[in-house]
This record gives structure tokens, sequence and C-alpha cells, in this order.
């Protein structure tokens, strides 16, 4: 499917170039430039999303392990099979702060492991994800909203319309991840890729206004939309969906308030659990001053 909107760009005579940045500085997100064609990747991104899938799919088999042992509350700190977890999370997040070089003692990419072949793997999806997320806005022709996007201040509606734009990229990202003939098992690394390169983002935040975002639909809303896009019929499937962003939440929860996590809370379903992580996000909102948007 992308292959089909590149060439529908080139046929257009519309510029289309990728850029991966590797100066030594702290990292930046990916962005594209709507004018110039021009989509930008940051290595130190790059680095930070390779740790936080190690991280997340450490974790993973670590809670799916304990529930297997018959544990419903999992109590990660200081584990001692998470050590080496809490060590690439914790460079991986410095890295928003200040650029280091990748500690030789801990997982990397040439690493020779089941675990770093499992996170080359879901990596390659996360960050073709991304870029196709980027392409999106090219392809679609979002670059006619380019007067809108660079304004500064917004009317409610405007708002709107931008996070619309980017529905409209993530879909696209989604949809150009697919494989016509594709099994239940490369569309979980998909729904994987696509759900960490989301929940990493949360981890970005350094002030929780960010929680609420003018131009860009919230980062729950954008990890609700994408989780309920793929229905497993395999449960070992869909309980790993549900874990990872269980995982990914009640962590970055646990960061703002460990007060909503406590050993005595009961659940039904994992749907109950959701809701009530959403809810404290929700929480969480409320305590930013609301957007302001132009009369």
């Amino acid at each position: 499917m992308a292959n089909g909107f590149v060439l529908n760009l080139l046929e257009k005579n519309k510029p289309l170039h990728i850029r991966l940045n590797s100066f030594d500085s702290k990292l930046t997100t990916p962005k594209v430039d709507l004018r110039l064609g021009l989509i930008q990747l940051h290595e130190s991104h790059l680095s930070y999303l390779w740790c936080m899938i190690y991280s997340f799919m450490s974790l993973l088999d670590f809670t799916e392990k304990r529930i297997a042992e018959g544990q419903t509350y999992i109590v990660m700190t200081n584990a001692p099979e998470l050590i080496e977890t809490n060590s690439i999370f914790t460079w991986a997040v410095s890295l928003k702060r200040e650029y280091s070089n990748w500690p030789a003692n801990l997982p990397s990419p040439a690493g020779v492991s089941q675990d770093c072949d499992l996170t080359n793997r879901i990596f390659i999806q996360a960050v073709l994800y991304i870029i196709y997320h980027e392409l999106g806005h090219l392809s679609i022709g979002h670059d006619q909203y380019l007067p809108l996007i660079t304004k500064q201040e917004l009317t409610e509606e405007e708002s709107q319309t931008l996070k619309l734009l980017e529905s409209e990229a993530d879909n696209f990202a989604f949809d150009c991840l697919k494989d016509v003939d594709e099994t239940e098992d490369l569309i979980l690394v998909n729904v994987f890729a696509a759900s960490i390169a989301h929940i990493s983002n949360l981890y970005l935040i350094t002030n929780t206004a960010d929680l609420l975002q003018m131009k860009h639909p919230d980062l729950d809303t954008r990890m609700f939309n994408l989780m309920n896009k793929v229905q497993f019929e395999n449960e070992h499937y869909k309980s790993g969906m549900d874990l990872i962003y269980n995982i990914g939440l009640s962590l970055f929860i646990n960061q703002l308030s460990s007060a909503y996590l406590t050993e005595d809370m009961s659940f039904e379903s994992f749907d109950d659990i959701l809701n009530y992580l959403y809810s404290c996000l929700d929480i969480e909102k409320t305590k930013v001053h609301p957007l302001k948007f132009r009369a």
C-alpha cells in the first residue's frame, strides 16, 4: 500500500526525502516538512524507541510468568530479573534530557540473544509505522492545511481539524503495515510495534500539561484508537496486547501518583482495568489548566 502512495507522490512531482539526523543532542521526535516533502528522524529517538521496545517486551515476559504462577497483582520494584530492564529503561528516558553514548553493558540492536532478535523485529515495524505516519501527511494531501498547521492560536474547531489530520495519518500508517497474507503472528508484531511507538511517547512527557494536546489527539486517545483496530482470535495474543497496554499505562500512572495503584484493587476483566487506568489519566488532566482557544 505504501509503495502505491509513494508512486503517486512521484507522479505528481511531489518531493519525498527521509533524513536521519545523527548529531549529538537530546532526542527530538519525528517530523515532516510538508513543503519540502522531508521526513526527519533522529538517531537518539530511534535509540530510545529500541530500548522502550526491549523494556516492554521484557516486562511482558516477566508479567506473563507471574500470571502463570497465579499472581494477580504484580510488583515489579526490585525484582532481580528486571535489573537490566530497569537500567536500559532509565538510560532511554535520560535521552530526552541529554545525549549520551549507548552504555556498553546494556543490550543493543547488535546483541546476540532471542530478546534482542525479537526487539529488532518489532523495532523495524515500529520505525516503518512512524515513517508511514509522516508519509500519510504527504500522501493524503495535508499540505493544503499548512496555514492552519503553522498557526499559533487556534479556535476549538481548528484544533479538532488538526486532530483529525493526525488520526488520518495514524490510520494510514497502520494500514500500510498490513500484508495481504499476514498471519496473526505478524499482526501481533505490528500491533506491538505501533502500540509501543505510541506508549513510549508518554514517557517523553516532561510536564503533565502535555497530557492535553492542542494539535494532536491526546496520547491516550491515540492508544485507545489503535488498540481497537484489531481483534485477535488467539486468546494468548489478545492477552499479550492487553498486558502491553496495562503495563505501559500502569507504569506511567505510577510515576504521576503511586496512590492510584494499590494491591487491594480488584477487577472483573481487562476492560475494567483499562477503564480505571484511563480514568486515572482523566483525573490528572483535570489538574491541568484548560486549553485556551481563540474566540
